[in-house]
């Protein structure tokens, strides 16, 4: 007999309850299928005077919500622990600012201690004048070629998140990306070889367009649906970003071009890092390679991942630009993975970057995915392609064995089908 899910359902309800109440941190699960489970996020605790001397932990690799600092409070500092000696980890950091300001931006770093900076630090500040809802986005990375250096063995590190520069944006919602990417052996290092320089670019007269397929870009990092190799187009809103995703793999470079003039276009690397030039309506990211975390630009560290990269596209607005536009993407990959491929050292729970892949999460969602504005499964900061739960402890435990007892119940009713066929 099939036994009802609402009785467990409920009960995980309460436990999620009982986590937010006891004030557990807020985490970003992937892939879990719970429809209608959604948990409040985590309230933000208030910065202090000066950074916690005992700063909230942070789980690692994810995406993480928090809210930017008031201003002239101290910085919102979270401890994170290191999973392998000689890791590497990479943070970003976005919120979309409230606009229309003189310069607008924020900060984030990473050190040894709460509030150092020892280990890497990444900010963004610009004028948004016409924007009514920009999208700042900053990364820094703990990469260094000295394996005894401490931020590539201490068991933990300490991120810190710096009040905004405009004081609009205090209290704004923002998200931060970690990834700790495995480690590299000096001798793994060695071997690496530099990648083939790419072809020239696209001319900037493009052929004609054909086939070109429609596609609702995203907003924010955390809706921007995937695409592949070819043409797209687009409806870009006065002001504000539209953002698309591509993966790329080592040795592998990304060339975007636009057909609409007035429009600005950047590629981002994975953790949000600026990657290679950009041009009227033209865009070419770095070449993938590890080698380039010898750079002494902490963004260009950040965005030398392979993984899914950030197509950002603006329209600045103008007195007389008030209705949306069509344009044409054109997305072009070239290159193949060779001798740039790095052989990481195995470390349990630390995948390895792959084209394919966020990174924060290791999902990858195809264009037709993407949860549409209104959908009942998205939330009010377009996070709509994962379930927010609190999690903890016990409830972690619950919320797995629900999982468990679904799936098994799902099981035992195919079955129960079956054999009544």
């Amino acid at each position: 007999m099939d036994r009802p899910l609402g009785p467990l359902i409920r009960g995980a309800t309460a436990a999620l309850l009982l986590g937010a109440l006891l004030g557990l941190p807020g985490v970003d699960l992937p892939g879990v299928d719970l429809p209608g489970l959604v948990a409040p996020a985590a309230a933000a605790t208030p910065a202090a005077a000066t950074p916690a001397a005992d700063p909230p932990r942070t789980p690692g690799t994810g995406t993480h919500r928090t809210t930017l600092p008031q201003v002239d409070a101290a910085p919102r500092v979270f401890r994170v622990e290191r999973t392998s000696p000689g890791s590497t980890f990479h943070v970003g950091l976005w919120f979309v600012g409230a606009g229309d300001s003189v310069g607008e931006g924020g900060r984030v770093s990473i050190g040894t201690t709460p509030g150092a900076e020892d280990c890497g630090t990444g900010a963004v500040f610009r004028p948004t004048v016409g924007e009514p809802a920009p999208l700042l986005t900053a990364a820094t990375s703990t990469w260094t070629d000295d394996p005894a250096h401490r931020c590539a063995t201490a068991p933990e590190l300490f991120v810190a998140l710096d009040a905004p520069s405009d004081p609009v944006d205090a209290g704004r919602p923002a998200r931060l990306l970690v990834f700790e990417e495995p480690p590299l052996s000096a001798y793994a290092l060695s071997l690496l070889s530099a990648p083939t320089p790419p072809p020239p670019p696209p001319p900037s007269t493009p052929a004609p367009v054909v086939d070109a397929r429609p596609v609702s870009a995203g907003s924010t990092p955390a809706d921007a649906p995937v695409l592949g190799d070819g043409s797209h187009t687009l409806t870009i809103a006065p002001g504000r970003a539209a953002v698309v995703a591509v993966p790329l793999d080592w040795d592998q470079t990304l060339d975007v071009r636009l057909d609409t003039d007035g429009l600005d276009v950047q590629v981002l690397g994975p953790l949000l890092g600026p990657s290679g030039t950009a041009d009227a309506g033209r865009a070419r990211s770095r070449t993938v390679s590890y080698l380039d975390r010898e750079s002494y630009d902490a963004p260009a560290r950040s965005a030398a991942l392979a993984g899914v990269h950030l197509v950002v596209i603006t329209w600045p607005r103008g007195d007389d630009a008030d209705d949306p536009i069509g344009t044409t993407l054109t997305v072009t990959t070239s290159g193949t993975p060779g001798d740039g491929v790095p052989a990481y050292t195995r470390v349990e729970g630390l995948p390895a970057p792959r084209a394919d892949s966020r990174l924060v999460d290791g999902s990858l969602r195809a264009a037709t995915d993407r949860p549409h504005a209104g959908d009942a499964d998205a939330g009010p900061d377009g996070d709509g392609d994962r379930t927010s739960l609190l999690v903890g402890g016990g409830v972690a435990f619950a919320v797995a064995v629900l999982l468990v007892a679904v799936r098994r119940m799902r099981a035992t009713r195919r079955a129960g089908r079956a054999r009544g066929r």
